[in-house]
């Protein structure tokens, strides 16, 4: 003897949920609620950049006219009602230097990595700090100059980023850290 199956109760609960999502997705309600209550993080993304400038080698007391690349890799976490930290990494590439009085060739080596934190309110740019080593052709008789760079990266309206600039930092170059 075949009995029936007892009827599902399982199809009005699957109607309501479905009915319950698309409302929610209509009115943007969930989607809204996201954005301010959740904390966000962003996909890692990097840019690299060109730069040319002159800076003072301290060990033998001349300019150096500096060229070469910067790649910055940057990660934002926030919302913008609690505020935002970007961490970033950021390293030389193919970073030379030619001495203004010898001709000698310099050579830009480093890598860092740091985080900068942003108020309450979209976050549009960010700006760092970062200091690399100018080694001399000779090994130095006194610690290598520093090179100091300050780097912007700038966001699109979406979050994204959109680009990066660099350019020698404010700090004096040549002085010993």
């Amino acid at each position: 003897m075949h009995t029936a199956p007892a009827p599902s109760r399982r199809k009005p609960r699957v109607l309501i949920a479905a009915c319950t999502a698309l409302l929610l997705s209509a009115t943007g309600v969930g989607a809204a609620n996201a954005v301010t209550t959740k904390a966000a993080t962003s996909p890692a993304e990097g840019r690299q950049t060109s730069f040319r400038d002159t800076a003072f080698a301290v060990e033998s007391e001349e300019d150096v006219d500096i060229s070469g690349r910067l790649h910055v890799v940057v990660q934002v976490s926030g919302s913008e009602s609690s505020g935002w930290t970007l961490d970033w990494h950021a390293n030389l590439d193919n970073t030379t230097g030619i001495g203004q009085a010898t001709g000698d060739r310099y050579l830009g080596r480093g890598a860092g990595r740091g985080a900068v934190t942003h108020p309450p309110s979209p976050i549009r740019s960010a700006t760092f700090e970062l200091t690399f080593t100018l080694f001399p052709p000779v090994p130095p008789v006194h610690p290598p100059s520093p090179i100091r760079l300050s780097a912007s990266v700038v966001f699109e309206e979406n979050g994204r980023l959109s680009g990066l600039e660099v350019r020698l930092g404010q700090a004096p170059i040549g002085s010993v850290d």
